[in-house]
């Protein structure tokens, strides 16, 4: 191996000037060629012998100087060329440094793919440089030169982000569009921690399938490696426009086929309250294109008349499905996923050199130096190597499996342990094709060199949903085993994977053997188990705790808590599944899980009559149906929980539904009363829990009091922050909101500045979107329109996936368009908003309609605007404690009005109201306007 600065080039639009201007095109490339290749020579780099196709140019240099100055040649000549074509040749070109592997000419390993990826970012005429390379030339560079950080950007192969910088030569543009990046395309595709291997024909058939079928079932054994080619498939697929936004959809954990709709709209950010979730997704999916990657459909076959029916209705999306068999419905696709490519047996043996070009060969070296960092393949090595992939056929988990073994045997005994076992052992049925016997042979291969015991825990682990910790590990395995020695065992042999998270380890199985293990239960010993694994997880939500564990709690445990939440309605213990919700709280709320929250409090409600109990979870309802903008449903479900808690006598219940309430209070006088009612419960409740809701009372005062008497919420803030409440984040994101109501912009950065970093919410995702929402207003406050604009888009993308109210959010990037003169942007941004509203929140879409009448008069749409406006004064007229937004709304009106007497009237009013406030949506400059032609003095 050895390290090289690698430059990938190719000609922006070359397909279309090669089809319309092909003899103009051949001798501009020829043109090209003796540019590009000329500079390399010039600087000292070679060309490997795989060129690629048509354009492309592949250059490798021993100096990243030496490369940093060709393609700075490359760039200057072909911008001077005078071309024969109607437009001129642009390139555009990536330069990365890494280990790379040369056999016959050609340069291969994981850096030429990234610098293939690097590339693929840019634009013609752009040169992108990676972080290797850039720390290498910052202070190199050729005269003229400079560079640009673009930030960091994740690439169509899922790995980690590669930080990338522009190379920028001062006599050539370099304004460029922004990188086609993930980043950049609306997806929840997650990264990956290990590159994409091989496959490349298998992605490349996968890619055309999916844009020419609707429906596209992904077949093959259980780790074959399916969900890692559907997710490089979807990775290829976004950007789009066919296509459109793509939705990864993990179905693992999901057994129940009713639950895959909900779980598919959970996924895509469909809300549906009460609605059939398939109804939801059909309505989302119909106004714009999308794909679907639904992962490990086998589970919940029943649910292929969904999948179906949901293509059919919703005729712009699409469905990639990963599953061990198609789906067998009209329309589908089938793509089955055959092994790794393969040395052949009956060839000689093999050198390194020469392994090095099969798939299954590379993948399994990967994983080998995965878990054995000095694992290489040598000249005498290699034959051994070759045999055990040639033996377990190519299968990606039989190679994995067996490379995780690399590290206390070497490869010529792994291969005698193989040959040994395989000898013995038979697969499946007889008529399972022959791979998937060998590696049904591999898992039982290890399976059986198990003692009775170690047998039994891995069995039993086979009812995790997901990795876990000891604690749930040891309850599932039972009182009869010693499972701490057992698990050791499993752990060292490599059939339990363990991770690190927040510093506690994690254990969990392969899917594949956790499915082979779980053919060793019988029913009783399979119901057994479901039942240890729900209680554990009653017993973890049931505890005493404080209150800020519970969202972290909720957020390692997830899973887990919806296989117990499942399991134990399915089997009618009602009262544990009450007892669970009411334990979780409002963790799944804060998590941003607002639909979960939601449907596990009404759905537990429906099982209880014990007034303790619907007390809390009416609270955690109300805080759900708030967030999601159904306040009046909100404000119904809050005092009829408040009405439980006033009878359960349980003075925790009671201050719990009182500080919930009090933030969706109507009225000055009903906050008051909420405030007098707690005021006379919290003394009788124990002292953590009082300073517990002494900070949730701060968080609804300051709520309630934010638009209608600023001064005071303010202050409540502020002392809630000094006395040290729990909760912190939120009460400085409560404060920051009323800083900026005041136009305070700088205070109100400085308050969020503490708040920047996601890891303070721990793990409160809905309140961490929230606080993003508000730095984005500040930033749009201090004058920093663009960098608010791109911050508001990216918690949008979130607020959507969370189903959260979107209102605040639209706010800002109406306004940023507005700020900017963009009114068509601006409309558009409103309209989104009011669309992704509920019918029922009335008051939100009367807040987005006054913003939308400004909007409406500016491109001189002047009698909607008045019709928006009067729709929108009705409802503000009527909520007492949203003040801010009705002075807003009236000096809308000001501003569309052309009878001075009413302008008048309405900034008098405005006037007399507006204490501290600065209008929201820039509308003071707008009352200037009016000032002045009233003869007023702004």
């Amino acid at each position: 191996m050895e390290t090289l600065v690698l430059v990938l080039t190719d000609v922006q639009g070359s397909t279309r000037l090669w089809q319309d201007e092909s003899a103009a095109m051949d001798a501009a490339m020829a043109r090209h060629h003796e540019i590009v290749h000329g500079a390399v020579a010039e600087h000292g780099g070679f060309r490997p012998v795989d060129q690629g196709e048509g354009d492309a140019v592949f250059a490798a240099f021993r100096s990243a100087t030496e490369a940093i100055a060709a393609v700075a040649q490359v760039q200057r000549e072909l911008a001077a060329e005078p071309w024969p074509t109607s437009i001129p040749l642009k390139e555009r070109i990536g330069v990365h440094l890494g280990e790379v592997t040369e056999r016959g000419g050609n340069l291969y390993g994981d850096p030429v793919n990234r610098c293939a990826r690097l590339r693929g970012l840019g634009a013609g005429g752009q040169t992108l440089l990676s972080a290797p390379v850039y720390e290498v030339v910052r202070d190199k560079l050729p005269p003229g030169a400079s560079v640009i950080d673009l930030g960091e950007h994740r690439m169509k192969d899922l790995t980690r982000p590669e930080h990338v910088w522009q190379l920028d030569l001062n006599d050539l543009p370099d304004e460029f569009p922004p990188l086609a990046s993930l980043d950049v395309a609306t997806h929840n595709l997650p990264e990956q921690a290990a590159p994409f291997i091989g496959r490349e024909a298998e992605l490349a058939g996968l890619v055309d399938a999916v844009r020419a079928h609707r429906l596209v079932t992904l077949t093959g054994f259980g780790g074959m490696g399916k969900t890692r080619l559907a997710l490089q498939a979807a990775a290829e697929l976004v950007g789009d426009p066919d296509v459109g936004a793509v939705w990864f959809v993990d179905l693992s954990a999901v057994t129940d086929p009713a639950l895959v709709p909900a779980r598919v709209a959970e996924a895509v950010g469909v809300r549906y309250g009460a609605d059939d979730p398939a109804n939801a997704l059909v309505a989302a999916l119909t106004a714009a294109p999308a794909l679907l990657v639904l992962d490990n459909l086998e589970q919940v076959m029943g649910c292929a008349t969904f999948v179906a029916d949901l293509i059919s209705r919703a005729p712009r999306s699409r469905v990639l499905a990963t599953s061990r068999e198609p789906l067998r419905v009209r329309s589908e696709r089938q793509v089955e996923l055959t092994p790794m490519s393969l040395p052949d047996p009956s060839e000689p043996p093999p050198t390194a050199e020469q392994l090095s070009t099969f798939e299954a060969v590379r993948f399994f070296v990967d994983r080998a130096c995965a878990v054995r960092a000095d694992f290489a393949v040598t000249n005498d090595t290699a034959p051994a190597v070759a045999a055990i992939c040639t033996r377990l056929d190519g299968h990606p988990l039989a190679l994995e499996l067996a490379a995780a073994r690399t590290k206390v045997l070497s490869v010529d005994k792994l291969l005698a342990r193989l040959d040994s076992a395989l000898g013995i052992l038979t697969g499946g049925s007889r008529d399972m094709p022959e791979r998937h016997q060998t590696l049904r042979a591999t898992i039982a291969w290890s399976f059986d060199a198990l003692s009775a015991d170690e047998q039994r825990l891995l069995a039993r682990m086979s009812v995790l949903p997901a990795p876990t910790d000891y604690e749930m590990v040891e309850a599932v395995g039972g009182a009869d085993l010693d499972v701490l020695d057992l698990l050791e065992v499993l752990v060292d042999r490599s059939l339990v994977r363990t991770s690190e998270v927040s510093s506690d380890t994690r254990y969990g199985l392969l899917v594949s053997i956790r499915d082979y293990a779980a053919e060793h239960l019988d029913d009783q010993e399979k119901a057994d188990c479901h039942d240890r694994h729900a209680q554990q997880v009653l017993d973890i939500f049931t505890r005493p705790r404080p209150w800020s564990t519970s969202v972290h709690l909720v957020a390692r445990q997830l899973p887990h808590l919806r296989a117990a939440w499942d399991h134990l309605r399915s089997t009618g213990a009602d009262a544990d599944a009450v007892a669970l919700a009411v334990g979780v709280e409002d963790g799944l709320y804060h998590c941003g899980l607002i639909l979960d929250s939601l449907s596990w409090k009404l759905a537990a409600e429906k099982l209880t009559s014990d007034p303790a109990q619907r007390a809390p979870l009416s609270g955690v309802a109300v805080q759900s149906l708030k967030a999601l903008g159904r306040a009046d449903q909100a404000r119904e479900v809050a005092h009829a929980g408040l009405e439980q808690a006033r009878i359960c006598g349980d003075p925790g219940m009671h201050a719990n539904v009182l500080v919930v309430v009090a933030a969706l209070s109507d009225s000055r006088a009903a906050l008051t009363a909420y405030v007098e009612e707690y005021a006379q419960v919290r003394p009788r409740l124990d002292p953590a829990a009082a300073l517990a809701f002494d900070a949730e009372r701060a968080i609804s005062m300051a709520s309630a009091l934010r638009l209608v008497e600023p001064v005071e919420a303010e202050r409540v803030s502020r002392a809630a922050l000094t006395a040290g409440l729990q909760m912190r984040p939120i009460h400085q994101v409560r404060l920051a909101r009323t800083l900026i109501d005041q136009g305070r912009g700088t205070e109100a950065w400085t308050v969020l500045e503490q708040v920047q970093d996601p890891a303070v919410f721990d793990g409160m995702t809905a309140w961490e979107v929230i606080g993003q929402v508000a730095s984005a207003a500040a930033l749009l406050l201090l004058g920093e329109p663009q960098q608010a604009g791109e911050l508001a888009e990216r918690a949008w993308e979130r607020v959507v996936a969370l189903s959260l109210q979107p209102t605040d959010a639209t706010f800002v990037l109406a306004g940023v368009a507005r700020r900017e003169s963009d009114f068509v942007q601006s409309l558009a941004f409103l309209d989104r908003g009011l669309a992704r509203l509920p019918v029922d929140a009335v008051a939100d879409a009367a807040m987005l309609r006054w913003r939308r009448a400004i909007v409406l008069h500016r491109l001189g749409r002047t009698d909607e605007a008045t019709d928006e406006i009067a729709d929108a004064r009705a409802i503000l007229e009527t909520r007492e404690m949203l003040l801010l937004e009705l002075l807003g709304c009236l000096g809308a009106e000001a501003v569309i009005t052309t009878d001075d007497a009413v302008a008048a009237g309405l900034l008098d009013r405005i006037a007399a109201q507006r204490g501290p406030w600065v209008l929201p949506f820039d509308l003071d400059d707008d009352l200037r306007e009016v000032e002045r032609r009233l003869g007023r003095r702004p």
